[in-house]
């Protein structure tokens, strides 16, 4: 079950859709059926940040999604990365590291499958292992 970001709220699942709902918070809203996946709220499928990869290089925009994500995320540079140039680094809300991932390209998918269902942080990171982005991400069933 999805952990809940709210004051209050819940999960509820049937056989063909799963809601994920929050009071006094932003609308969240997740429902998932064989075909399709719905996200609105502050819970959006897709995040957009605009990073610096060093002193005198240009800045970089990279999205992360789909978030939430049972199975796979998708790590999205505008422009292209040398290949392992930046690694992803997963880490559970306790800080333990739960997976590594270089990327291979401007677009790299990442297979999540194996993750227990939570939040985790996901840390970009340079050649010298410096953090030059970090992400949430919601991983559930």
């Amino acid at each position: 079950m999805p952990s809940v970001l709210g004051s209050a709220g819940g999960h509820g699942a049937s056989s063909s859709a799963n809601v994920t709902w929050t009071v006094g918070e932003t609308i969240t809203e997740t429902a998932v059926g064989t075909s399709a996946r719905l996200t609105q709220g502050f819970n959006q499928p897709r995040f957009n940040f605009t990073i610096g990869m060093g002193e005198n290089d240009a800045d970089m925009a990279i999205a992360v999604y789909p978030n939430p994500s049972a199975d796979r995320i998708v790590v999205e540079t505008r422009d292209a990365v040398p290949s392992g140039a930046l690694t992803a680094i997963f880490f559970d809300m306790e800080g333990r590291q739960v997976l590594g991932s270089r990327l291979a390209d401007q677009r790299t998918t990442i297979d999540i499958s194996t993750l227990a269902p939570a939040n985790y942080l996901i840390d970009l990171r340079d050649q010298d292992g410096r953090s030059r982005a970090r992400f949430t991400i919601n991983k559930i069933n």
